[in-house]
């Protein structure tokens, strides 16, 4: 399926309740918190980095299943700041054994890192704010049409935030 989604850089540690906020104004739905550990995945010789793609799986705490997930290379976005590429989520019912079945298949664990994880949904679109230690705080606007996701910043009055390409774990 593909993903359509844009990263907001907010900016300072009081910015994440004017997003409950407008969240709120909204009328957002919260979904729940989530503490995830990320583990990206890669052969040897880095090929899928190299391709522009992931493998990642991830822990959620206190969830008894993890999340096996392939991000396939960026496409050309139509609007500015916007990434859209093919996103494979299967759930995992064991982690541990996942990751010795991809190690054993050649892949090792590359990066790793923890976030905080705010989820909400509005209008069929996904927002999630972001806690990454070190990093600070991030908005995720996901969804399948880009401008729906471009329209919710519009909604949620946010268009002055710096748009982030990077993924989480190439800025841990």
């Amino acid at each position: 399926m593909k993903e359509v989604e844009v990263k907001l850089k907010l900016p300072g540690r009081s910015f994440p309740k004017y997003i409950f906020s407008r969240l709120q104004e909204a009328n957002a739905r919260f979904i729940g918190k989530d503490y995830e550990r990320n583990l990206v995945l890669d052969s040897k010789e880095d090929g899928l980095k190299k391709k522009g793609c992931l493998l990642r799986v991830r822990e959620r705490h206190g969830k008894e299943h993890a999340i096996l997930t392939f991000k396939g290379p960026i496409e050309e976005p139509h609007l500015a700041g916007i990434k859209v590429r093919e996103e494979i989520e299967v759930p995992v019912q064991n982690s541990h054994n996942t990751l010795k079945i991809l190690r054993g298949c050649g892949f090792a664990v590359k990066k790793e890192y923890s976030k905080q994880r705010w989820n909400f949904e509005l209008k069929g679109i996904n927002i999630q704010l972001d806690k990454i230690p070190h990093l600070g705080y991030f908005l995720e606007i996901e969804g399948h049409d880009e401008r729906k996701v471009n329209s919710m910043i519009v909604l949620l009055k946010l268009g002055g935030l710096k748009r982030v390409s990077e993924s989480y774990s190439e800025m841990v």
